[in-house]
Order: C-alpha cells, then sequence, then structure tokens
C-alpha cells in the first residue's frame, strides 16, 4: 500500500492540506484520522487531484499549530514510511535535499498501524 502511494504521490511536494479529521476513541483500534489532500499524481500527468488517506489504530499524533503562519496547509514535503511495524507520516521533516528523515521534533507527524487511500478526485 505504501508503495503505491509512493509512486503516485512521491513525497506529496506542493500539496495542501484539505482537511482533517481526527476520531478519538479509548480503544485506540477504533481511533483514526482521516486526511484529505490535493496533491500531484506524477503517475497521471503530474495533475493535481483530491486523495484521502484513513489512518488506523493511532500511536502517536502530533500538531503544532504555528503562531503565525499564512501557509500553514502547504506541504513541502512529506515522508511517508514504514519502520517495525508503524506507518510513519512526518509533514515536517528533515530535508536533507536528496532524502527525507522523520523529524524529532517535527509540529505534524502522524503513527499509525494502518494506512488507507480512497480513489481520487480531480
Amino acid at each position: 500500500m505504501i508503495r503505491n502511494v509512493l509512486n503516485k504521490y512521491r513525497e506529496f511536494s506542493d500539496s495542501l492540506l484539505v482537511s482533517i479529521l481526527y476520531n478519538y476513541n479509548i480503544d485506540n483500534s477504533k481511533s483514526y484520522i482521516e486526511l484529505t489532500l490535493s496533491c500531484i499524481n506524477v503517475e497521471n500527468n503530474f495533475s493535481y487531484e483530491k486523495v484521502k488517506l484513513i489512518m488506523k489504530e493511532i500511536e502517536e499524533f502530533i500538531l503544532i499549530e504555528p503562531y503565525n503562519a499564512d501557509n500553514k496547509m502547504v506541504i513541502k514535503d512529506a515522508l511517508l514510511k514504514e519502520e517495525n511495524g508503524l506507518i510513519i507520516f512526518d509533514f515536517d521533516p528533515i530535508d536533507h535535499f536528496d532524502y527525507l528523515e522523520e523529524n524529532p521534533n517535527s509540529t505534524f507527524k502522524i503513527k499509525s498501524k494502518q494506512i488507507k487511500i480512497s480513489a481520487p478526485t480531480p
């Protein structure tokens, strides 16, 4: 699943976070985060499309809103990887220009056990 997402959207460069829905349940297996992104699909002639990513069984959720950020919903690059059974989605990674690294001080990061992507819309 992650490989398919990365093939289509790479690092989610120049994407826009359209909406975020966080549904918390005491039973963590029922908690989920739903992200709607407007992003470039490199497999579809580099056209923008809206995709919905649903992350389930949330292990960590960090969202620190910047005080004075007019473009806080614009994503420069995002790191998506799987490590030790967790899916890590870091929207504030360390950018080494030729690769991205998870940022221990990230202002926006989600770690979950599952990810699902919905069909894109124009």
